[in-house]
């Protein structure tokens, strides 16, 4: 029987524990993590 939510949702699903563990190491290996930083304006 096939999966519900699909590979795609599971792989969401572990990245989000991973980050919200700390554990960036286990997140980036299913993608790219960017650092958002606000810009200033002069």
């Amino acid at each position: 029987m096939p999966d519900p939510m699909g590979p795609y949702a599971r792989r969401l699903d572990d990245v989000r524990s991973a980050l919200r563990c700390g554990n960036l190491k286990s997140a980036q290996e299913y993608g790219r993590i960017y650092e958002l930083r606000p810009v200033s304006h002069p």
